[in-house]
Parts: C-alpha cells; structure tokens; sequence
C-alpha cells in the first residue's frame, strides 16, 4: 500500500505544481466546476418548482372536496340521517389533516425552491469571479508574451498556441494517471 500512497503523493504533487504553473489552467477547471454546480441547482431549483405546482394543485382538489362533503353533510342533515351527518364529517376530517398536511410540505417546497434561488445567484457570482479572474490571467499571459525576455521564439503566436496545447496535454495526462 505504502507504494500506492507514494505513487499518489508523486502524482499530487505533479499536478498541484503543474497547477502553479499554469494557473490559468486552474481557473478553467473552477469555471467547469461552478458551471456544473449552476446546472445542479438550476434542475433541482425546477423539481422544487415543479413539485410546489403540483402540491398547490392537490390542496385546490382536497380544497373542492372538502366543500363537496360540506355540502353533503347539509343534506344528510336536511334529511335527518345522523349516521350520514357523521361519516361525512369524518370524511371531511381526513380529507382537512390530509390538506393541512400537503400545506405543510408545500411549505417546505417553497423554502426549497427560495433557497436553490439563492444557491444559485451565489455560485453564478463566483462564476463570474472566476470568469473576471480568467480574463485578467490571459491578459497577463498575453502581455508577457508580447514582451519577449530575449527569445525570439516567444514572440511567435505558433510556439504560444503550442505551448499551451504542450500544458493542456499535461495537464490531462497528469489527471488521467490520477484518476
């Protein structure tokens, strides 16, 4: 085992000074990330809407039906049946717990769904941290390679646009042995 450990730590320290190296790598990589965790929040954001939509519209069918046994209880007692009057009433009972209950969850629902909307304006403001701070690391980028330190090669946007093919390779090599 101790060889594996080895191996491993070999390997995160490969990719965390790989990472110094290229940080505009590791911005990347945050930006996936975030953009993943937007979309996470995004579909569970919909599934509270969606299950808050559904849970309002049987609270308005338990809301019906309880007017429904209202009305029948009316009329068992118009027409002097007690032993009507008394199992619609217990009918409308279950059918108010079960309405309360459904108001409940919607409730829950309902902070589920405010709170993912939070969640997501948070990540999507780190997403755009990021982004800012991927954009200012390219400018660095750039304006070091136009200001060549003595070797010409530097200055070529060919040798530039393979030097970061070389990284991005690395870098993939170095997650594909990781993982």
């Amino acid at each position: 085992m101790s060889l594996l450990d080895d191996v491993n730590r070999l390997l995160e320290a490969r990719l965390e000074e790989f990472m110094r190296k290229n940080p505009h790598l590791e911005l990347q990589a945050m930006e996936e990330k975030l953009q993943q965790q937007l979309e996470e929040v995004q579909r569970l954001v919909l599934q509270a809407e969606a299950d808050q939509k559904r849970t309002e519209a049987q609270i308005l069918t338990l809301a019906k039906e309880i007017q429904r046994w209202d009305e029948r209880i009316k009329l068992a007692k118009q027409a002097g049946r007690e032993d009507l009057v008394t199992r619609a009433q217990q009918r409308q009972v279950e059918l108010l717990r079960q309405g309360n209950q459904a108001w409940g969850q919607m409730e829950v629902l309902r902070d589920r769904y405010r709170q993912g909307q939070e969640l997501y304006e948070k990540i999507a403001k780190r997403r755009q941290e990021v982004q800012a701070m991927a954009k200012q690391a390219q400018a660095a980028r750039t304006t070091q390679s136009s200001t060549p330190p003595g070797n010409p090669s530097s200055a070529d946007p060919l040798e530039e646009t393979f030097r970061h093919l070389e990284a991005e390779l690395e870098l993939q090599e170095i997650r594909r042995q990781h993982s």
